[in-house]
């Protein structure tokens, strides 16, 4: 195949996009570690590291300690490549992730919508992972096993949408190693199954897949301390609960307003009129907000990664709506 004929292959220069900005957002989560003048470098690096030892060797606590598919990968591959340290294995994997899901999310739009919104859709959703990974100061490690965790949901939601059963069981059990978050998409399984007459199988062998995988974790490492289990973070959360803990409460509920509130607004606008399976998908959204807020801190914006997949193609379907007319009028020429 000659240079010319290659370049015109319209995947190329998609693909060239993708990967550049998978590492500008890796490069810039990376960025404190060489500002050594102004930032803690070095304790950013021992961080990393701790949970790294903590997940391995088993002295973390619940949830941590089983979200075991990236610790474990970085470990494996440290071991066989001792040259790399940790935290350039876990950069090459973020990148490789990014450009994952990426792709992953503008193949599954490619359903809904045509190319060009497709590609508004990633280009949205890298703005928002981008603010999301700079929760942590650094490269984290945690930051990478939420990166999966929106990749294991844009394939479950492809997977459900394309009644793919087999790889869809296989997504589900490898994204239960990694974070127990997609027990949210059991809800989609459900209620896509019910409304298009599946019958209650693909819905019971799913639950029966991520049951699996999450209590055999907890079988084979032993039951550890939740601190997410007491409840713990809900004066983070909600204010006036604690008065120590009310003004980081105000301010976390301003800044997931921020976050989410727009696009939710903006989706919930001629809601009957988006594709079904989006509605369907978008199901999980009352229960994944109210979930947070029990177990979770929700100033922690990496925590709502997984509901972009779902609000940004409701959001970028209702700004074609919007805009459209004015895209169909035919401007004047200027003489």
């Amino acid at each position: 195949m000659n240079m010319s004929k290659y370049l015109n292959q319209r995947w190329l220069f998609p693909l060239i996009l993708f990967s550049s900005i998978a590492i500008l957002l890796c490069i810039a989560d990376r960025a404190p570690l060489h500002l050594k003048s102004r930032f803690p470098a070095v304790h950013l690096e021992k961080e990393s590291y701790a949970y790294l030892d903590g997940v391995v060797n088993r002295t973390f606590p619940g949830p941590f300690v089983y979200r075991v598919l990236i610790p474990y990968t970085v470990h494996i591959a440290h071991s066989v490549f001792p040259l790399f340290d940790p935290l350039t294995i876990d950069f090459a994997l973020k990148t490789i992730i990014l450009m994952m899901c990426q792709v992953a999310f503008f193949l599954y739009l490619r359903n809904f919508f045509t190319d060009v919104h497709c590609l508004a859709c990633v280009f949205l959703l890298d703005v928002l992972i981008g603010h999301s990974l700079a929760h942590f100061q650094g490269p984290s490690i945690i930051e990478t096993v939420d990166l999966l965790n929106v990749f294991f949901f844009i394939l479950a939601l492809t997977f459900i949408y394309t009644n793919k059963s087999i790889t869809l069981y296989i997504t589900l059990f490898l994204a239960s190693l990694n974070r127990e978050t997609i027990w949210f998409v059991i809800i989609v399984i459900i209620l896509h199954d019910q409304l298009t007459n599946r019958g209650i199988l693909r819905s019971l062998l799913s639950l029966s897949v991520v049951s699996l995988s999450y209590f055999g974790l907890r079988l084979m490492i032993g039951m550890h301390e939740f601190d997410w289990f007491y409840i713990r973070g809900l004066v983070h959360n909600i204010p006036f609960i604690s008065e120590e803990f009310t003004t980081r409460a105000i301010v976390g509920n301003l800044r997931l307003a921020v976050l989410l509130l727009p696009m939710m607004v903006i989706g919930i606008y001629q809601f009957k009129s988006h594709p079904q399976y989006l509605k369907i998908a978008s199901s999980i959204i009352p229960v994944f907000i109210v979930a947070h807020y029990l177990v979770g801190i929700i100033i922690e914006s990496r925590l709502w990664m997984p509901l972009f997949v779902v609000l940004v193609p409701l959001t970028i379907n209702n700004l074609i709506k919007i805009l459209r007319p004015r895209e169909e009028q035919i401007p004047t020429s200027p003489i």
